[in-house]
């Protein structure tokens, strides 16, 4: 008899998480095991999976971390990724990061006339968690307070993310229970 192991997968939309709204030059550091932001007096631990400044997202690895967290971006739709690859991730090797910068290039796109920051359609980022044992797959939703569907020009409260994810919890690569 074998057993089959308990699959524990959580769901979460996160709304209106900020990105250094003060310019302070700090990431927001994020846990996906907790969907809390972590204090930046945790920053040399493994409490933090991701982080976010302005437009760019850090993973706690490599050169950004001290952790085992890994990334990568998909081309395809938030529901068809039903689990993680086996291979792919990388950690940030600075000045790069395991999510690309730059409009086009990662998560979003910049509109040059209307000036706003757009999630990219059909972007999934996925990652290997701090510890290195479980992974995440997430959408950004929004980069703006409130998540407007369509920001307008004098709406200057970006660098706010809203963004669902899906964290498997038992070491699988699968997000289906």
């Amino acid at each position: 008899n074998s057993v089959t192991p308990q699959i524990n997968v959580v769901s979460k939309e996160i709304k209106d998480l900020p990105a250094d709204v003060d310019s302070t030059d700090h990431f927001t550091l994020f846990s996906f095991a907790t969907g809390e932001i972590v204090p930046l007096k945790d920053s040399i631990s493994t409490k933090w999976d991701i982080g976010f400044r302005t437009t760019s997202i850090i993973v706690n690895g490599g050169s950004s971390g001290m952790g085992k967290a890994e990334g990568m971006i998909l081309d395809t739709l938030f529901d068809q990724v039903t689990q993680a690859p086996e291979t792919g991730f990388i950690v940030d090797n600075y000045p790069d990061f395991a999510i690309p910068q730059g409009s086009g290039h990662g998560w979003y796109t910049y509109n040059n006339t209307e000036h706003f920051i757009l999630p990219a359609a059909r972007k999934v980022l996925v990652f290997k968690t701090a510890d290195g044992k479980n992974y995440v797959k997430m959408q950004i939703g929004s980069y703006y307070k409130g998540a407007p569907l369509q920001p307008k020009k004098e709406d200057t409260t970006g660098r706010y993310y809203t963004f669902r994810y899906v964290y498997q919890a038992n070491g699988s690569r699968s997000f289906t229970n």
